[in-house]
């Protein structure tokens, strides 16, 4: 039911941002339904460790509504007698979504984008990463240029171990340039111990080499292609490029661990509403609910900030995002323990 309950206003959220963004252009019904649900799955399962959430503070409810928690405990079944199996079954849920519903939503998701792109009329990013470095092309003064980097320093603005092949409008091979470095700033590339190649394979050599060109060190860092459309199973290798590269890859390795420990957060949340477990509604209504609600809620946010405020003050991510969860878990499970259903 909360699956279903929080889909249905992702799709009605998805459906009105599409409308707006699509403002002025013409659309066929069959594209925008399509675009509308290729977006969906990944939105949902970003959504699931709420989702795990507001299923468990939806059963503890339904349960002491019917009085028939007073029956279990009654019976002599401990609270984690109960909670242990519906722990256990959502781990491997989010287990399966992880590993085998995550590339099957991120490649949606990037079809998604492609085709948005497309009806906006935005210019994809010309930046690719490789096993030869960094690659991005550039067309300037009529000639098309393809510049390969083997690695970048975005702090001091310089290129290392550069290959620049130009070509003229029709794609014909006019030069290579190949240099140890190069410095991006004020609109000029300027190569240090410059080799020079022409048509005929004749070589040139030269201290110093400028060339005019509409680069910048940010078209590379910007051109990167987000995590978001990169599946579980990729995002290892491309943090190994962007590394090896010497661009930023923070960005990455969260959304990397996101995905990773997000069996462990559906769990987590899981446990938050049942320390608000009831064993009937009828001393104190369904305030202690909504007040778990509200905390569940807070949590969420809270985890969001205070794991983006830790990376970025230096804290490795790994340890950034486990410790307040392990935090969370601990603490729940404490309080679980100390709950009087007597």
């Amino acid at each position: 039911m909360v699956f279903f309950t929080i889909a249905a206003a992702l799709l009605l959220s998805n459906i009105f941002d599409l409308l707006n963004k699509i403002r002025g252009i013409s659309i066929s019904t069959g594209l925008f339904a399509k675009l509308i649900f290729l977006k969906l799955p990944y939105l949902v399962s970003e959504m699931l460790p709420l989702n795990a959430m507001l299923a468990m503070f939806l059963m503890n409810y339904i349960l002491a509504k019917r009085n028939e928690l007073s029956v279990i405990w009654g019976s002599g079944v401990s609270i984690f007698s109960m909670i242990i199996p519906i722990a256990s079954a959502t781990f491997i849920l989010g287990v399966f979504i992880t590993t085998i519903v995550n590339p099957i939503s991120t490649h949606m998701l990037v079809k998604y984008e492609s085709m948005e792109s497309k009806l906006m009329e935005r210019k994809a990013p010309s930046l690719t990463l490789s096993n030869l470095g960094v690659i991005i092309s550039e067309r300037f003064d009529g000639q098309h240029r393809v510049h390969v980097a083997k690695s970048l320093s975005v702090a001091e603005k310089k290129m290392l171990h550069v290959t620049i092949l130009l070509a003229d409008q029709n794609n014909n091979f006019l030069e290579r340039v190949e240099a140890d470095e190069a410095m991006l700033d004020n609109g000029d590339i300027r190569l240090s111990d410059v080799k020079i190649f022409d048509q005929n394979g004749d070589r040139i050599d030269k201290n110093e080499l400028s060339l005019p060109t509409t680069l910048a060190i940010d078209n590379f860092v910007d051109g990167i292609t987000v995590p978001d459309h990169l599946s579980f199973w990729k995002l290892p290798e491309a943090i190994s490029n962007l590394s090896e590269a010497g661009l930023p890859t923070i960005k990455h390795k969260l959304h990397y661990y996101k995905i990773l420990l997000r069996p462990i957060y559906m769990v987590a949340y899981l446990l938050i509403a049942s320390c608000f477990m009831l064993k009937d509604t009828r001393e104190n209504g369904t305030k202690p609910l909504v007040l778990g609600v509200f905390v569940g809620f807070t949590t969420y946010l809270a985890m969001q900030i205070l794991t983006n405020i830790l990376v970025y003050k230096g804290v490795n991510v790994v340890i950034a995002m486990v410790f307040p969860t392990m935090v969370i878990i601990l603490l729940s499970i404490f309080i679980i323990l100390h709950l009087r259903m007597d």
